[in-house]
């Protein structure tokens, strides 16, 4: 059975600002928890989004179709989807999709800092 963990905190003062530190597997039987939180975030007017992977184990087709929307409703909003410390095998189901241009990614906390302040606003 595949759970998912997802905790979120305001990221220090930018207030359209908050990180979403996911833990397990984003597939078939989590997305609906992943997308009820995100989506209830996104409803508060957050506009900036670090999605922090570093314990994310998998993510089905359905995560990464997750993924596109949020990505493109943030655009939308002149926002930023920002997915930091991914994993080998995850990058690699990155990379495989052809997804790699699409999204920003950050190595660490610092770098996921920096895009999130300087950019879109």
């Amino acid at each position: 059975m595949h759970d998912i963990i997802i905790n979120h905190l305001q990221f220090g003062d930018i207030s359209d600002a908050i990180s979403i530190q996911i833990e397990g597997f984003i597939d078939t039987k989590t997305i609906l928890d992943f997308r009820d939180v995100v989506d209830s975030l996104l409803n508060k007017g957050f506009t900036r989004i670090l999605l922090d992977f570093e314990n994310v184990k998998y993510v089905s087709s359905r995560g990464f179709s997750y993924l596109v929307f949020i990505n493109e409703k943030l655009k939308d909003k002149k926002g930023l989807l920002v997915i930091s410390k991914i994993q080998k095998e995850v990058a690699q189901m990155f990379q495989t999709l052809k997804l790699t241009d699409y999204f920003q990614f950050a190595e660490n906390d610092n770098e996921a800092a920096q895009l999130l302040i300087t950019t879109y606003k």
